[in-house]
């Protein structure tokens, strides 16, 4: 991954990636902080207090503390959240499993969704959130809520909206118990805070549950370097997931475009569809099919490419004529800047054709999440055309809107204007799902008859091809029977030479010299 991702991650400080940034101080902190989380859940586990269970994790950064947590024996699902695809893309790269979801999302807005689990935690992510301590007091969870964020904080971080918390944040939370995390890493219970206290750390457990205090002997001492590389970060290989999807994160527009020209396959059969009056640019295939709805649009292509014919011009619309097209009839399907215009049933149903009908790949270009975009009666669209009726966006997308196979490269910063070349109110983000077939099987026919009939140049060629075969039949023929002559020759020389050497032929040879000698 590059440096200009790590430092998307990275965010001035604010998440730590083992071994890469912070000091080795700062990793003992974090990884005791998910250490003792890990102790609590585990012992719940082991004294039969809790069955399977799944876990909650707010703000899992790099992925490390789902990580440590998915490999509690009765553990059977991590969902981790976070607001970064750059997160996701090094956590599933370095720190996924089976058991293990990375969601991007909101933390606020999912908190406030209360979505149950067993357990629910957090290391030193609650002061970046509005009301994030109200948000996970309220918070679905049947066990625990394990949460931890820094101590009576003064001011001055600008990415910490909340500071200063202490113990009398945690008054109304149900059932909760407080600890404290030294700059060592060590975890020390309230009875013996300790001076350099760095975390304050809340466990809040619904009725029925032992007391974390009673659970363990205090202080609990940090975790090593060693232990942290050697047992927490460890995988094994039947635990790691082959991700079905794979997530590319890019920190600019640049970076994504020069990312996704190379994604993409020169390929010779090329449905285009909803192009406007810019078809895509990426190659010139041998036949690209443009399937356009807008009238004035479809013109102004028919006009364009009057003289080429390898441009066909379909004009209609995708949830219309998709469903025409055969299976593996086209190399590739673009639909760049298109399905954030249509409602979400109708982007899925044209997904779902363009799989059908492609045999070698899908590229798909369109806003990250939902990018508003209205239009006025009479207004003119970004090519001074009467198209703004078409471009309004009725639907938002995210990369998890994909199902399987799909390559997804993601900038999370990249549409500044809209369409009238305006500033937008806020950076909304864009980015490419890309999917590729290897080896798509057509379907065989059962039959395959001749229906069509011969033309009469056809029947011609036909007669000559036949006569041609016959006498290249015959030239065999008498190939053949030179051949035999031939070999009866050799063997009459043979027959010729032996009689030449008979005696009694010697013995006339002699008596005929004899005859022709003079005076005889």
């Amino acid at each position: 991954m590059n440096n200009d991702i790590l430092d998307v991650i990275y965010n001035e400080g604010e998440r730590l990636i083992p071994f890469i940034t912070h000091n080795e101080d700062e990793v003992i902190r974090h990884f005791s902080s998910y250490d003792f989380f890990a102790k609590i859940i585990k012992m719940d586990v082991e004294n039969n207090n809790v069955e399977e269970a799944d876990v909650l994790d707010v703000g899992f950064g790099c992925g490390y503390g789902c990580l440590i947590l998915s490999k509690i024996p009765g553990i059977k699902q991590v969902t981790g959240i976070d607001v970064s695809y750059a997160c996701k893309s090094y956590a599933q790269e370095n720190y996924g499993a089976r058991n293990i979801d990375f969601v991007v999302v909101d933390a606020g807005e999912y908190l406030a969704q209360k979505h149950p689990f067993g357990y629910i935690t957090s290391r030193g992510v609650l002061e970046h959130i509005p009301n994030g301590l109200s948000l996970t007091k309220n918070s679905n969870y049947t066990q625990r809520l394990i949460i931890d964020v820094p101590y009576n904080e003064k001011p001055g971080n600008d990415h910490h909206i909340i500071v200063g918390i202490k113990e009398d944040a945690f008054q109304d939370y149900e059932n909760y118990e407080l600890f404290y995390e030294g700059l060592d890493g060590t975890i020390y219970d309230a009875a013996n805070k300790p001076s350099d206290a760095n975390m304050i750390l809340c466990v809040a457990s619904r009725e029925g549950l032992p007391p974390v205090r009673e659970m363990f002997d205090f202080p609990i001492q940090p975790v090593t370097i060693e232990y942290v590389k050697t047992e927490m970060l460890a995988c094994s290989q039947d635990s790691i997931l082959q991700f079905q999807n794979r997530y590319f994160s890019y920190k600019n527009p640049t970076d994504l475009l020069l990312a996704a020209e190379k994604a993409i396959q020169q390929v010779d059969v090329v449905l285009d569809v909803g192009p406007g009056i810019a078809p895509m640019n990426y190659f010139r295939p041998k036949f690209h099919i443009l399937l356009e709805p807008f009238d004035e649009y479809v013109q102004i292509l028919n006009h364009r490419f009057a003289n080429d014919g390898s441009i066909f011009v379909i004009s209609g619309t995708a949830q219309e004529l998709m469903s025409s097209f055969a299976a593996n009839s086209v190399d590739t399907v673009f639909l760049l800047d298109v399905i954030e215009h249509l409602h979400k049933e109708d982007g899925v149903n044209i997904l779902s054709h363009a799989e059908r009908v492609a045999r070698k790949q899908i590229i798909v270009f369109t806003p990250l999440g939902f990018m508003p975009q209205t239009v006025h009666e009479g207004e003119k669209d970004g090519w001074g055309l009467g198209g703004a009726s078409v471009q309004e966006h009725l639907s938002g997308w995210t990369p998890e809107d994909f199902g399987s196979g799909w390559d997804l490269h993601i900038c999370e910063t990249f549409h500044k204007f809209d369409f009238r070349n305006q500033l937008l109110n806020k950076e909304y983000g864009a980015f490419f799902a890309i999917k590729n077939f290897f080896g798509k099987p057509t379907p065989e026919p059962q039959s395959i008859p001749n229906i069509r009939k011969l033309l009469p140049s056809e029947i011609e060629l036909e007669k000559v091809r036949v006569e041609l075969m016959n006498t290249q039949a015959a030239l065999v023929n008498t190939q053949h029977q030179l051949v035999n002559i031939q070999d009866e020759l050799v063997n009459t020389q043979h027959q010729l030479q032996k009689i030449s050497e008979h005696p009694v032929v010697r013995v006339l040879r002699k008596i005929r010299k004899v005859f022709k000698s003079p005076g005889f």
